[in-house]
């Protein structure tokens, strides 16, 4: 799960009570600007993301919503592939 925001930051977020959740409901919740901010200084000079992302609902922006969910790729080394498009470093 990500945040909607623009900028790299995390939010601590109190889950619900169901089975799929960690044992003590809280999550850390990163944006993406924050996780490529990681996996840059993680040493991985080369982010990209699908060009078209899958289709389910938490991976698009709707109306009312932002993006819940997203792929990222990271290397060490330059990938040249067309359904992957570079992610620039904030």
């Amino acid at each position: 799960m990500i945040t909607g925001w623009e900028y790299p930051s995390m939010m601590i977020v109190e889950e619900s009570k169901n089975i799929n959740q960690g044992l003590n409901l809280v999550a850390f919740y990163p944006s993406e600007s924050c996780l490529v901010a990681m996996l840059h200084y993680a040493g991985m000079p080369f982010i990209y993301r699908p060009k078209r992302m899958p289709n389910y609902v938490d991976f698009h922006d709707r109306l009312l919503y932002h993006k819940a969910r997203t792929v990222l790729m990271a290397t060490r080394f330059e990938v040249s592939h067309h359904a992957f498009v570079p992610v620039r470093v904030v």
